[in-house]
């Protein structure tokens, strides 16, 4: 487990007292009630509003909750999904869209999560003299064939509930993370229990236009000055390897989860 443990901290780059401490929790022993990594809520601190199980911005990603989802799954794809892209940001920021998606999936993939279906990524091809970034989300999402006429009635009413101004505050987190000038990144997914698998079924997006706009999914982009490129994969995650590193991704994001992570409301 150490090694797995190991790896993480060497992919963010933490120093090494991070390096110990994380080693102390890989030494005690699972057994003894509450020392199980991350099963107990007091040691991931007072539940916050962005871990229930409501549609969030996370950082520059807007996840949805399917219904059947236990609080611990949603908390563990939320988690694990911003601490990797938190590492891509550290590692690349925004200049090259591809390099910083691979090593979100290599972060995950350490993480615990799998592709099981793998798409890469296309151009948009726009049929309209202008268009908004949540039309283009709808509209890839539908035709992958990935995701539920549910759980893409779901996606449609959390982002189009970001319109609303009482969700500015997630709005403004989104916006803030997801574009640098005239180009971002984001990502929109669906988190599902799929007979007690949790699955991720995970839309990926990249833009540049010839212009800057602060509002990245409402904006009419012209089509002359917009490019977006989009791909949609289905991730699994394997809990016996996120169940050991549980403890030190909650640690990693504590002076993150309140500012990254805001519920929407719908």
């Amino acid at each position: 487990m150490f090694s797995l443990v190991l790896t993480l901290l060497l992919l963010l780059s933490v120093s090494l007292p991070d390096a110990v401490r994380a080693r102390e929790i890989e030494r005690q022993p699972l057994g003894r009630p509450g020392s199980q990594p991350g099963r107990n809520p007091e040691r991931l601190g007072a539940p916050a509003p962005g871990q229930d199980v409501v549609p969030l911005v996370v950082g520059s990603s807007i996840i949805v909750p399917d219904k059947t989802l236990e609080r611990q799954q949603y908390q563990d794809a939320v988690y694990s999904t911003l601490l990797a892209q938190l590492a891509s940001d550290k590692k690349l920021g925004h200049k090259n869209p591809t390099q910083w998606y691979s090593n979100y999936n290599d972060v995950t993939g350490h993480l615990g999560w799998t592709i099981e279906t793998f798409d890469t990524f296309s151009k948009y091809q726009q049929r309209a003299s202008k268009v908004d970034l949540s039309t283009v989300v709808s509209e890839t999402l539908n035709s992958s064939g990935k995701l539920t006429a549910t759980e893409l009635a779901a996606v449609e009413k959390s982002t189009a509930a970001l319109r609303q101004s009482v969700n500015r505050s997630p709005l403004s987190v989104f916006n803030n993370r997801s574009k640098l000038g005239k180009s971002g990144i984001f990502q929109v997914a669906v988190v599902s229990n799929d007979g007690g698998v949790l699955r991720l079924k995970f839309g990926s997006y990249y833009y540049a236009s010839t212009v800057e706009e602060s509002s990245v999914l409402f904006f009419p982009w012209s089509a002359r000055s917009l490019t977006v490129y989009a791909r949609v994969q289905v991730l699994e995650l394997n809990e016996e390897v996120y169940n050991q590193l549980r403890s030190v991704v909650a640690q990693k994001l504590e002076k993150y989860r309140n500012l990254m992570i805001k519920p929407i409301k719908v």
